[in-house]
């Protein structure tokens, strides 16, 4: 019912639902283009984004956002209408969503993300996905003794030797690894574009998620790029130690409010 408007879809047969015979499910079809309309109000907020857009452009240095507010309450809207902001200043916008509920391991934000950046979709075909690795190798927007990484972020395979090296690895090592090559990523695109990256629902986000946004709040104050991360105001996830983490990095909170009624 949530998203129905939103994404074209086809009913499943009761037989594909072994654990529930009286339940329906629907099979998930491609994003409806659907008109969001006027948007209203969030004038503050519109020149907060638009100031911070102009600035990152003009100065090549960006920064973090996050949207605070309660369900329901639009932060997903203001959201949208700071896409459009965004490419009216020339921006490439690369938006992505933390599920409440799992995903399949290369159907995470961040994985999302790598292949929003590279062109591709979730749905892309390996070869696709191959293509897009060899191009970002091939152009320096990654360093090639990254292509393991890369090759783990978009759920390739990876060669033997490099496989054998991965495994020998701790998780940490790992996962530091994985949070460069998303960084690097995200600094060398912006050298040809400025970037807007947004991440909805970061309340939903695993340990790894939050550790990766960190990873690239603390790369756009080095580049034109801005994130906006979203989020309720009675989960925030970003603790003092995640704060931290960004090394003086700036992020501004940004609380959305109900908006007031007319009299």
């Amino acid at each position: 019912q949530t998203v129905a408007a939103r994404f074209a879809g086809s009913p499943l047969p009761a037989a594909k639902l072994p654990h529930n015979p009286g339940g329906r499910a629907w099979r998930l079809g491609v994003e409806r283009l659907v008109p969001a309309g006027a948007f209203v109000g969030r004038m503050q907020e519109q020149n907060a984004f638009a100031a911070a857009l102009e600035a990152c452009r003009t100065a090549h240095r960006g920064q973090a956002y996050l949207l605070r507010g309660d369900a329901g309450i639009g932060k997903s809207r203001l959201l949208e209408e700071v896409e459009v902001i965004a490419k009216d200043h020339g921006f490439a916008t690369h938006k992505v969503l933390v599920l409440e509920f799992g995903t399949e391991l290369d159907q995470d934000a961040l994985r999302a993300l790598v292949k929003s950046l590279l062109g591709v979709s979730l749905a892309s075909p390996a070869d696709a996905l191959r293509a897009a690795a060899e191009q970002a190798l091939e152009g320096g927007l990654v360093a090639l003794d990254q292509r393991g990484f890369l090759h783990d972020l978009l759920g390739l395979p990876m060669s033997a030797p490099f496989k054998t090296a991965y495994d020998a690895m701790d998780e940490g090592a790992r996962e530091a690894c994985k949070r460069a090559t998303v960084t690097q990523l995200v600094e060398s695109m912006s050298a040809e574009r400025p970037l807007l990256i947004g991440c909805e629902d970061i309340h939903w986000a695993d340990a790894q998620t939050l550790a990766q946004l960190a990873g690239i709040a603390q790369a756009v104050a080095r580049c034109a790029a801005l994130l906006v991360m979203t989020t309720r105001s009675d989960a925030e996830p970003l603790d003092a130690t995640w704060r931290g983490a960004l090394h003086g990095a700036p992020l501004t909170t940004l609380r959305t409010r109900p908006r007031p009624r007319p009299p």
